[in-house]
Order: structure tokens, then C-alpha cells, then sequence
């Protein structure tokens, strides 16, 4: 592993038998395995290349930054789904947004 002056880590290798398996780039938010795009991390999720597109992940914190629930479309279909992070049922009802930037509301599945 190598990490920055500041302490954070920079790259990540595994290897086996002195022969480099993979190898995960970390720069400023953005994560590259075998140099290639993985994800980019922003201040409300992160997006997630899968084959030529993005998939888009938001993320709703506590109060003391944990991630609670998150929302992303799986099947690009629009229709938002929730992934559970520990008990957030209460946490989630009281949520509401358009994530779209559409004249369609998004449609959110419990």
C-alpha cells in the first residue's frame, strides 16, 4: 500500500507469488483498478462505471456522517431504489426529493 504525506491511501496492490494481481489507484476522489475508471466519489454518493455508462449512487448520512440509506437506479428503468443501512425505516419515510432533472418527479420503490 502507499500512502500520501497527509496519511491518505494512494494505491492499493495485491500480489501473489511476486506477480501483481491488481492494482486500485485512489486520487482525489476518483478510484482506478488496473487503470481503468471504477468510481468517482462526490459529496452526496458516487457514481459507478458499469461497461460504458454510469451508475449514479446517493447517499442520505446521519448526523455524524454514516451513510443510512442509499438511493440509485439499478436497471436504469427510473425508479429509484433504496439500499438499507441498519434500521432507517423511520429515517426514510421523512425523506423527499426530485432527483431528476426532468419534468418527471422520480418514483421511489420501498
Amino acid at each position: 500500500m502507499l500512502y500520501g504525506a497527509d496519511g491518505s491511501l494512494l494505491q492499493r496492490k495485491y500480489l501473489k507469488n511476486n506477480a501483481q494481481i491488481n492494482k486500485t489507484d485512489y486520487l482525489r476522489g476518483k478510484e482506478y483498478k488496473s487503470d481503468i475508471p471504477e468510481s468517482v466519489h462526490h459529496a452526496d454518493g458516487r457514481a459507478i462505471k458499469t461497461g460504458s455508462s454510469w451508475l449514479y449512487e446517493y447517499w442520505i448520512k446521519d448526523h455524524l456522517g454514516n451513510i443510512r440509506t442509499t438511493f440509485k437506479d439499478k436497471n436504469a428503468d427510473n425508479i429509484i431504489d433504496f439500499s438499507d443501512h441498519g434500521s432507517t425505516s423511520a429515517f426514510i419515510l421523512n425523506v423527499s426529493f426530485n432527483c431528476c432533472k426532468t419534468s418527471h418527479p422520480s418514483i421511489f420503490q420501498i
